[in-house]
């Protein structure tokens, strides 16, 4: 059998090195990139000299993304893969070297781990591009989610330093349909104290979707523009309202963005 230690690179060029089943290398370590050709190469030096059907291994890591392409080329081509983590190669590398990582050592220790550690070495097999895509979407969705919870607490956050901490009286649910709204139309303090309510109510009114039953923040509300004003005057001293408004509005866009694209990847793996 003859073994292939790969050293991977993310943006860089591999390391590889060809190594026989006594442990003698057959190769210097070799600079190839994820390539057809450069792949080919490597086979072919794998392979000279040794009888056509002995079988070739390949030992890399897990190096981001970078060992799938890899990966993929030599499995159609019968060549068996292991993928190993990090830690089995910081064991062996500290057993040989114990100066700095260099690729040379690396793709000398990766090979050398198909003889010293071979009951450890399972055989990779790749998930199919469906199951890719849906692990993908997985995170997708987790990171979206945490998007959406960064996202929400920021705006509470501003939401009480806008409103005093009020603003969660006159709306308890945070991102109801009401308290949305208000944000787009009537988050400015200065704004909802020179609204009448009646007005407010009647503009919620036409926009508001049926089932709706939040009518009674109107009045609230502008009892709460005055708390506001009075703590912070008018003037724009202390709290620019224009800006904070404009950043709230920003925030919650984002927010109302990231929730209809959890749903549209959830609805795609249901």
């Amino acid at each position: 059998m003859r073994i292939i230690g790969m050293d991977l690179a993310v943006t860089g060029a591999h390391k590889a090195v060809v190594m026989s089943e006594q442990g003698a290398y057959m190769s210097p370590v070799l600079s190839l990139r994820t390539e057809p050709e450069d792949l080919a190469r490597l086979l072919k030096r794998a392979r000279e000299g040794a009888p056509p059907d002995e079988p070739v291994s390949v030992v890399m890591e897990s190096t981001g993304h970078a060992w799938l392409p890899v990966a993929a080329y030599l499995l159609e081509r019968g060549v068996r893969v292991y993928v190993v983590n990090t830690q089995q190669v910081v064991d062996l590398r500290r057993f040989y070297q114990k100066h700095a990582k260099s690729d040379r050592i690396d793709a000398r220790v990766l090979a050398r781990l198909a003889l010293v550690n071979r009951e450890q070495l399972h055989a990779l097999c790749p998930p199919s591009g469906e199951m890719l895509a849906l692990q993908r979407v997985c995170k997708q969705v987790r990171w979206l989610t945490a998007q959406e919870t960064a996202l929400k607490n920021q705006i509470v956050a501003l939401d009480r330093l806008v409103w005093l901490d009020g603003w969660h009286g006159v709306f308890p649910d945070a991102f109801s349909f009401a308290a949305r709204w208000c944000r787009r139309h009537y988050y400015h303090p200065l704004r909802v104290l020179h609204t009448d309510p009646a007005d407010m109510l009647q503009a919620w009114e036409a926009d508001a979707c049926p089932q709706s039953h939040e009518h009674a923040w109107p009045q609230a509300l502008a009892r709460l523009a005055v708390k506001v004003v009075s703590v912070y005057g008018d003037d724009g001293r202390y709290l620019d309202f224009d800006s904070l408004e404009s950043e709230s509005l920003s925030k919650q866009g984002f927010l109302e963005d990231i929730i209809v694209e959890i749903r549209r990847l959830r609805r795609e793996v249901l």
